[in-house]
């Protein structure tokens, strides 16, 4: 059945449960289509899920990760009206605490995430890379501070401020059209590092992304296996800053309350918990 405008819009916001990233994109600008290969259905989702396992696979070969078993039944789920689906897979160890991958699909639209959070032995920032087929491509990719970096200006200097003349070509490409969250939260939750856009369904543009995703990915990899451990003394307060945060980020994200409607009460509110720890 050919869905309406109007009702793709109201599952698209309900995605929301899997992840800031699609709720922002609701109230993204369209984006004008410009000379390119437009993508064939379901090719651009497929690329940048793609994407996404191949960073999922090398976070399984570089630390050793356990499956979760308590959200073992959120590895494949379905909405009760049979609109969405969705699979969610999340990880726990040490020192990648907590390593959350998962995808959401509403008929030509869909959402993919893989978080990866960092337990307080080392202060390096937590992965984020987030991605929508709206149709336009979407693009959320951040690294999480640890500290509040107007006073941790060493953590500043050392991740954030060499990105700068990343972060000002993205804003400069006239492909890639920049989204402002509505959500004060949001806003709050990215750091100056965050490249937050979307693009035409264009074979170009997706390779691009691509692109970028690897080299964020590969950079904070390198930053991890280059780190010192932190001081035990400092871990207690980096954990409660740590939990505040990812729990943060999952419950108070602006489209867990249109889930609610698309999957139910319950099935969001396990979603949202299996987001940010272990559904015990």
């Amino acid at each position: 059945m050919t869905l309406s405008r109007r009702r793709l819009l109201g599952q698209f916001a309900a995605l929301g449960a899997l992840g800031s990233g699609l709720a922002r994109a609701q109230t993204a600008a369209p984006v004008p289509v410009p000379a390119g290969t437009p993508l064939t259905p379901g090719q651009g989702f497929e690329g940048l899920w793609n994407t996404t396992l191949a960073s999922r696979a090398a976070l399984e070969a570089q630390f050793p990760l356990v499956p979760d078993a308590t959200v073992k039944a959120l590895e494949g789920y379905t909405a009760p009206s049979g609109l969405a689906k969705g699979k969610l897979y999340a990880y726990n160890g040490t020192p990648l605490e907590r390593l959350v991958h998962a995808q959401l699909q509403a008929g030509p639209i869909g959402t993919m995430r893989l978080t990866a959070w960092l337990d307080p032995s080392l202060e390096v920032p937590h992965l984020v890379m987030e991605f929508g087929v709206l149709p336009q491509l979407f693009v959320y990719l951040d690294y999480a501070p640890r500290t509040d970096l107007m006073l941790d200006t060493t953590s500043l200097e050392t991740y954030y401020t060499p990105l700068s003349a990343d972060v000002l070509k993205v804003a400069a490409d006239k492909r890639f059209s920049p989204y402002v969250s509505p959500s004060a939260f949001v806003r709050q939750f990215q750091s100056s590092a965050a490249l937050n856009f979307s693009a035409a369904p264009t074979l170009e543009n997706l390779s691009s992304i691509q692109d970028l995703a690897k080299v964020h990915f590969e950079r904070w990899l390198g930053w991890v296996k280059a780190a010192q451990p932190t001081e035990l003394g400092a871990r207690a307060v980096l954990r409660r800053r740590d939990i505040a945060l990812r729990r943060g980020s999952a419950e108070r994200d602006p489209g867990n309350a249109l889930a609610a409607r698309l999957f139910g009460p319950e099935l969001s509110s396990t979603l949202i918990k299996a987001l940010w720890g272990p559904l015990r």
